[in-house]
């Protein structure tokens, strides 16, 4: 049987149901948090030449113009958060 839990204070605290008192458990710590895409190497050049053309676009016009409030409230809806009152 495999548990899952998370480390508080320095104690595995098991996920659902605990095992029985005196059970002996054996754990393997696991990094699960992982961003969205895998980290690459720091690229300066490539970094550098993406933020040219993002201001290249920005100055040609091109691109998406949107108010912060705007933003911060189709980010909210896009991520279940909750909203301002009266939004």
């Amino acid at each position: 049987m495999v548990q899952r839990g998370t480390v508080v204070n320095g104690v595995i605290v098991p996920e659902g149901s605990p095992p029985p008192e005196g059970t002996l458990v054996v754990f393997e710590p696991t990094a699960e948090f992982e961003y969205p895409h895998p980290m690459a190497p720091y690229d300066y050049a490539k970094e550098v030449a993406i933020l040219r053309e993002s201001i290249d676009d920005m100055k040609a016009g091109r691109g998406q113009s949107v108010d912060a409030r705007t933003f911060l409230k189709e980010l909210a809806i896009k991520r279940g958060l909750p909203l301002e009152p009266g939004e």
